[in-house]
């Protein structure tokens, strides 16, 4: 969630996370995964492309598992977005 975190900061919308949720995700052949549920609120489109952008060439391999977008009721050009981070590292050994 750290890296996430550090995403939205660069991107600008750290203030807009209004969740960040851990979950379980199984190990597969020597790399450990670790998943969070983000929530954003309220940011436009321009901005959730600059976080997927700053995700995607993170020092940390991060995938984007699961995604929905909600645009907002009376907002124009604002959205609501719920994404599944995985982070994944090699196991030490």
């Amino acid at each position: 969630s750290e890296a996430v975190q550090e995403a939205a900061g660069e991107a600008g919308i750290k203030k807009n996370l209004s969740a960040l949720k851990p979950f379980a995700e199984p190990a597969s052949k020597g790399f450990r995964k670790s998943g969070v549920e983000v929530k954003i609120e309220g940011i436009t489109l321009n901005e959730l492309l600059n976080l997927i952008y700053r995700m995607e060439n993170h020092a940390n391999l991060l995938l984007v598992k699961d995604f929905a977008l909600k645009t907002r009721f009376g907002s124009a050009g604002l959205n609501d977005v719920t994404l599944q981070v995985v982070l994944v590292t090699k196991e030490n050994g």
